[in-house]
């Protein structure tokens, strides 16, 4: 459960998927169980079965195990490809526990979610919490990690705190009593680091020694015996000169100063990385191992990025933890290979298609309706690099479609056509890219709905094609069509949103205009009747940004206010009612926001001082 900020890291192997959040085109769903890249990873905390990693924009990603909720994306799903924790921003440090979670803010506060005792500090409530809760009376925090029931801090002034369950001392406060609030653990000053173990922890302190308490029933504290506790830190004898640290479930690991990894404790599954699967319990030096920059441990397996920017993993595989599909365990270190250069993802109903930087489409998971573009129907167990396609600019999902559209303006499909949203001119599902035909050119923005499409045009027409049942393509009809068709009475548009079955227009004058199905009034012109022609929502200009959700619409103003309108029935339309309305109504609370983004029975604004409301 050690964690372990990677500064120089971009091309750790992880699932990429998440949810629809704040300046990405994600969705949850669950794909192949083959490991993925995510770009500019700053920080990876590995938990007993479960990930979590920070991406340079703060924001919080996790996969494995979730029966606690664990991974914080509001589920006890487990997850084989990442998801988005809760709405969480500016994160500097995870960390994860045995069925818990943690992640450190910039502003010192700690954030916990997962199993009740450990991520509810206040000892009333006990149920798991699935998203993350601020932990009351930790303030100016530098340092976090986790534990199997407890959470462990590190302050600025260089002093310990913790939290949750103690009974073999792992709080390290002279006692073995449970606490619902933190406290210090006593006799430690000049801390650097802290790791967290099931039921042991290390501290590191600016003088290279290793400080421990807790649990030694497998010798990870390294004091030459087995077990027995401790319930105050004592020293580790021969380890010195040591720059980093890392706990695993019943191991320890270090890092010294010339780039050598050394461990010790439980090795039922190589985790020492020495080639054996023997306990020790004085440092052994893990073998072939040497100019290591970080190193991080997880229940039972660990992690090496060296210097060279290779990651190397051993130990336990049951979870796929080691990056490698082909065996269930590793006494010696393997090289995780990398994918990286990832700009974008997005994430149909159980898909998932990945933009690199060089132009190239990658996709991985569910291929029923060929929607991963690689020329076949079968599901893929491996990240696949999608033929015939370059150049791409941006793409987008459907429920079981891809577009992408390339930089010379052109849109590409793939994937399930029964409604013509591949736009090729026929209704037959296509498992490699076709151009969408060829009156769309010059292109500058694409949205996919449920089963139809709408696309920008740089001249500010907007075309649409495929289900059109409730008039979403907007062309004054309610027929499908399988080719582009312009969208009446529209010329000036600067950005465009499809829904389920509606579509929504921003107007460069600041007016929304709006077409499709209406039951829910999520087209704001105060009528219940749907519309197979854009129709302009009342009351409200001004605006810069919309979005359109399942059954309703958001829409972002100048003055940083937000606006919806539509079904109501889960509050998403955040006016604290849940009325129904067919004009905008203001969001209440929130203002100062920057970035909208509209999910299927929620929505999510983005403020200028970086907090996250939903």
């Amino acid at each position: 459960m050690k964690s372990k900020k990677i500064s120089v890291y971009t091309g750790l192997m992880v699932y990429l998927l998440a949810i629809s959040v704040i300046g990405l085109n994600i969705s949850t769903v669950t794909a192949a169980d083959t490991p993925k890249p995510s770009t500019s990873v700053k920080f990876i905390a590995a938990g007993a079965n479960h990930t979590v990693i920070i991406r340079e924009n703060g924001t919080v990603w996790s996969w494995g195990t979730n029966k606690t909720g664990q991974l914080g994306d509001n589920t006890f799903k487990n997850r084989s490809t990442p998801v988005k924790v809760g709405l969480l921003t500016d994160a500097i440090a995870a960390a994860g526990g045995e069925e818990h979670s943690a992640a450190l803010k910039k502003d010192g506060t700690v954030w916990v979610w997962g199993e009740s005792g450990q991520a509810n500090n206040t000892g009333e409530d006990e149920t798991s919490v699935a998203t993350p809760v601020k932990v009351n009376g930790l303030t100016a925090v530098t340092a976090i990690d986790c534990g199997d029931k407890y959470t462990v801090a590190l302050k600025g002034d260089g002093t310990v705190w913790t939290l949750g369950s103690n009974t073999v001392g792992q709080l390290g406060d002279g006692t073995v009593e449970n606490k619902s609030t933190p406290v210090k653990v006593k006799g430690l000053s000049d801390i650097v680091s802290i790791a967290a173990g099931k039921e042991h922890v290390l501290a590191l302190k600016k003088d290279g020694t290793v400080w421990g308490w807790g649990s030694n029933e497998r010798g990870q504290l390294g004091i030459g015996d087995n077990g027995g506790f401790y319930t105050t830190p004592l020293q580790l004898p021969r380890m010195i000169n040591v720059t980093a640290i890392a706990a695993g479930d019943n191991f320890s690991l270090f890092l010294k100063s010339i780039g050598t990894v050394w461990s010790l404790g439980g090795n039922e599954f190589g985790q020492l990385g020495d080639g054996t699967t023997v306990n020790k319990n004085l440092p052994v030096q893990v073998t072939k191992l040497d100019n290591v920059d970080t190193i991080a441990a997880g229940g039972s397996h660990a992690l090496a990025l060296k210097k060279d920017g290779t990651l190397w993993a051993w130990g336990n595989n049951k979870f796929k933890q080691l990056g490698n599909t082909s065996v269930m365990s590793s006494s010696l270190p393997v090289q995780i290979k990398e994918l990286t250069d990832i700009t974008s993802i997005s994430g149909g109903s159980s898909h998932t298609t990945v933009l690199k930087k060089d132009g190239t489409v990658w996709s991985f998971g569910n291929n029923e309706f060929g929607q991963l573009g690689d020329g076949r129907k079968e599901k893929n167990k491996t990240y696949i690099n999608i033929p015939g396609i370059n150049s791409v600019s941006s793409i987008t999902a459907g429920e079981n479609f891809t577009l992408a559209l390339k930089s010379d303006g052109s849109v590409w499909s793939w994937g399930n056509n029964e409604s013509g949203q591949l736009g090729d001119g026929t209704s037959i599902i296509k498992s490699a890219p076709a151009r969408v035909k060829d009156n769309l050119v010059s292109v500058s923005s694409i949205s996919a709905g449920t089963n139809h499409a709408v696309a920008l045009k740089k001249d500010g027409t907007v075309w649409s094609w495929g289900e059109n049942k409730y008039g979403q393509l907007g062309d004054g009809s309610i027929d499908g069509k399988s080719v582009p068709v312009q969208v009446k009475n529209l010329d000036s548009v600067i950005a465009v949103s499809a829904g389920y079955l509606h579509t929504a227009a921003l107007n460069k004058d600041g007016t929304v205009w709006a077409w499709g199905h209406n039951r829910a009034l999520q087209l704001g012109d105060g009528t219940d009747v749907s519309k197979s022609v854009p129709v302009q929502v009342k009351n409200i200009l001004d605006v810069k940004a919309i979005e359109a959700g399942w059954v309703h619409t958001t829409a972002l103003k100048h003055d940083g206010t937000v606006w919806t309108w539509g079904r109501n029935d889960d509050g998403q339309l955040g006016d604290g009612t849940n009325d129904i309305s067919n004009f905008p109504v203001q969001v209440k609370v929130v203002s100062d926001v920057q970035k909208i983004a509209g999910g299927w029975q929620h929505t999510i604004a983005l403020k200028k001082d970086g907090t996250v409301w939903a």
